[in-house]
């Protein structure tokens, strides 16, 4: 969303403008809703139709005048945004996801799990509890912290992680069996805005009764047979995806994804594998005063506590473990940490908002525990072999 410096007066002058075209409406709306009922002898229907399209036009002003009102986010250090329950205007001071309440989301009967951020919206995937149905995808306005609605995928299975990857225009979501489900997100996002305006409410988009899918599910990453893919990160043209478990250590794969949109031809091909820390349930990749951390959200069962493990990559493309922050909460799955060092995650069970906290609180408060580390070497065709050992810090 773009940055514009403005005034106080300009905006007061927009919120003036709209406020008097929502007032200019509700008089057409009674006017129409009288008419239509009192309608004197002889007048057609057709002309209170032809009324009718007035509103029409006028509800569109009153969204292009809310748009241009959002974009005015990093103003007077606060934020503008339209309420769509009071039809007012409301200055809010620093807005962001951690705001953001997924609570809807357990009183669904579904399960929390994958979580990601693309622009304005905050995306967060859950399966149906005992996957009796369809997985789904929630989404979230990241600047208001309100729910915009869901996207139902197919088939049902234990849906995981989520992740966007911009240079190919993709969202990848793993859950089903070994592999990796790719969507073109322009396509994706495009017909779920389209179903949003179209209803003025929450929007469901039903990717199951689509007449045509084809362009918004458009391929597949495949893991080795049997490898279940708990969780997936696309970070700067690799696509990972950590395998879980439970205490035991995982696999990390990681993938060179090409997408094709004129053809709708996604093309992969596995360029490296090797150990992942224990109960890895989300991922995140940073860097963070000079150097770059992998970062690990990993949680086993509602009787442990959650906690974040961080490593450092050596330059042979080994690991080193650099330590571990815990959290009281269990269920610690998705998690995102943005160019600035913000982190956000999401808890399958107990408090249903998003967690936040920063880069600079996780590496100052490391502690040090015996972890094995997800350490490989690289061969030159890209297998790995392991080297699995306790990694023992000096201080």
């Amino acid at each position: 969303m773009a940055e514009i410096n403005i005034d106080q007066t300009a905006i007061t002058d927009e919120k003036a403008n709209i406020n008097s075209l929502i007032d200019y409406y509700n008089e057409i709306s009674a006017g129409i809703t009288y008419l239509y009922n009192n309608r004197p002898e002889g007048v057609a229907i057709d002309s209170v139709h032809a009324c009718a399209n007035t509103t029409v036009n006028l509800e569109e002003k009153i969204i292009e005048t809310r748009d241009r009102l959002i974009l005015l986010e990093n103003s007077l250090n606060g934020k503008i945004f339209f309420n769509s329950n009071t039809d007012d205007f409301t200055k809010i001071e620093s807005i962001n996801v951690n705001n953001i309440d997924y609570s809807n989301i357990s009183e669904d009967g579904y399960i929390v799990q994958g979580y990601t951020n693309v622009g304005d919206y905050t995306f967060i995937t859950a399966h149906a509890e005992g996957d009796s149905d369809k997985p789904r995808i929630y989404v979230y306005n990241n600047k208001t912290g309100e729910y915009e609605g869901k996207i139902i995928l197919t088939s049902n299975c234990h849906v995981g992680g989520i992740t966007y990857d911009p240079d190919n225009g993709l969202m990848y979501i793993s859950g089903s069996g070994s592999k990796i489900k790719a969507y073109d997100y322009n396509q994706m996002i495009t017909a779920f805005e389209t179903v949003k305006n179209n209803t003025r409410t929450e929007a469901t988009l039903d990717l199951n009764t689509l007449a045509d899918n084809s362009s918004i599910i458009v391929g597949t990453i495949n893991l080795p047979e049997g490898s279940k893919p708990a969780t997936v990160y696309y970070n700067n043209g690799t696509l990972y995806a950590n395998t879980f478990v439970g205490r035991g250590h995982g696999t990390t794969y990681e993938f060179n994804v090409n997408y094709d949109p004129t053809t709708g031809t996604v093309t992969s091909t596995q360029t490296y594998s090797y150990n992942s820390p224990r109960m890895v349930q989300g991922m995140s990749i940073t860097n963070y005063n000079g150097q770059e951390y992998y970062v690990y959200a990993q949680s086993y069962s509602r009787k442990n506590k959650s906690s974040v493990c961080v490593y450092t990559r050596n330059p042979d493309g080994s690991f080193h473990y650099e330590g571990k922050v815990y959290y009281d909460q269990p269920g610690l799955e998705g998690i995102n940490i943005d160019s600035e060092g913000n982190v956000q995650a999401v808890f399958e069970f107990g408090d249903q908002q998003v967690m936040n906290t920063t880069m600079e609180d996780i590496v100052n408060n490391l502690t040090y525990e015996e972890d094995s580390a997800c350490e490989s070497k690289r061969d030159s065709d890209g297998s790995a072999y392991d080297f699995k050992q306790w990694l023992k810090k000096v201080f």
